[in-house]
């Protein structure tokens, strides 16, 4: 199954989405607040969806199948094609409680104009 991409009805814009936690350890954190057992599933992937956000997933690897670190799961995933066994974990909960495990998020989308392939920027304007 290829990795999740981000989708909603109709797509009108899509793009990409990048997260800085405070330290690295937050999706644990956040994880185990959830009552994920992370000595077994080991978060590598995260969802959320709504405006504002109330929908979220957890994608963690059974380190059953894997090993419980994080350099024998990349181990892993070179050895099966780059495939890892992952269990979703849902959930819902208010944006306060899950942003503040986060130091930095940004998501950037661009409407679907075909041809598209860059942007030439020829101004900047600061509107506040």
């Amino acid at each position: 199954m290829p990795l999740p991409t981000a989708s909603t009805q109709y797509n009108d814009m899509k793009g990409t989405a990048a997260v800085d936690w405070h330290s690295g350890s937050e999706l644990h954190e956040l994880a185990k607040s959830k009552e994920i057992d992370t000595s077994r599933y080991f978060p590598v992937g995260f969802i959320f969806s709504g405006v504002p956000p109330k929908s979220f997933t957890i994608h963690a690897v059974d380190t059953n199948l894997t090993q419980p670190d994080f350099d024998k799961i990349s181990e892993y995933a070179r050895a099966h094609d780059g495939e890892l066994p992952i269990v979703e974990f849902h959930f819902t909960a208010d944006w306060d409680e899950i942003s503040k495990y986060m130091k930095r998020l940004e998501v950037v989308v661009i409407r679907d104009v075909k041809h598209l392939t860059s942007f030439h920027t020829i101004d900047n304007v600061h509107l506040d």
